[in-house]
């Protein structure tokens, strides 16, 4: 009797070992994209939208199930730019432009909580909200280090997002169809293997003559902070992919592919 109970415990602790393994297993393949697709909203995005996003991208040849994103937003002239390429290819692509269908604040960065600005700087997409409360939302990753060094221990606020709807108070709302679709882009990419989705937000297109303007009329602070963005800007007007950069102490971006003009 004793050898049977050793031999059914032993039977139980391999059942339990298997059943670990199998859904260690699973878990491991399952994709961000199926991670993603257990929300309703997402799987209505994808209905509706997939199609349209993967005849676009096929067309500019790009591979709809191997791309990497850079998404831009000029203030001024209120409208978020998609740019795609193949994954490991060199240069981007423009694959949309979607106006704000709402704005708040005035040209400059997000400095505190409540101050309703958009913010303005080198951010990344930090999370993806398929419950947001305007349908669908991507967040941006402000405060970064840059924004933290320039206005040291304020409250300078945060969740801030690209999302649905019409409505803002410091976000970028792009209505709710165009979300969907920036949306399946933004999971596509990130499912082909993109860890860091860049999201750089300007106070316009910062050419020479918009940049001349602004210094003329903000203060000689603001005036360094957009020349220091106009390099990201020009760099990538150039090349078609955004530059690599550091922070230094007092928040100014340090580019590693650029230098400031």
């Amino acid at each position: 009797m004793a050898l049977k109970k050793v031999k059914s415990i032993q039977m139980s602790w391999i059942t339990m070992i298997l059943l670990s393994s199998m859904i260690l297993s699973m878990r491991a393949g399952s994709s961000f994209r199926d991670e993603q697709m257990k929300y309703p909203r997402v799987r209505t995005a994808f209905a509706e939208k997939a199609s349209t996003v993967k005849r676009t991208l096929r067309v500019l040849g790009i591979d709809p199930d191997d791309h990497e994103i850079y998404i831009r937003a000029f203030k001024q002239e209120a409208v978020l730019e998609v740019w795609a390429r193949n994954r490991g290819a060199e240069k981007f692509q423009r694959v949309a432009a979607y106006p704000f269908c709402a704005m708040s604040g005035t040209l400059g960065p997000k400095r505190r909580q409540g101050d309703e600005q958009i913010p303005e700087g080198l951010y990344e997409l930090s999370g993806f909200n398929p419950n947001s409360n305007y349908l669908l939302s991507l967040k941006v990753s402000y405060p970064n280090l840059a924004d933290q060094r320039r206005e040291g221990d304020h409250n300078l606020g945060g969740q801030i997002f690209i999302h649905g709807g019409c409505q803002t108070i410091g976000c970028i709302p792009i209505t709710n169809e165009r979300i969907k679709e920036l949306y399946v882009m933004a999971v596509q990419a990130k499912n082909s293997g993109q860890e860091n989705i860049r999201i750089d937000i300007f106070p316009n297109r910062l050419t020479l003559q918009q940049y001349d303007r602004l210094r003329k009329a903000g203060s000689s602070e603001l005036a360094r902070f957009w020349g220091n963005l106009r390099t990201c800007v020009a760099y990538f007007e150039q090349h078609r992919q955004p530059p690599d950069f550091s922070v230094d102490a007092s928040g100014h971006y340090i580019y590693l592919t650029a230098s400031d003009p």
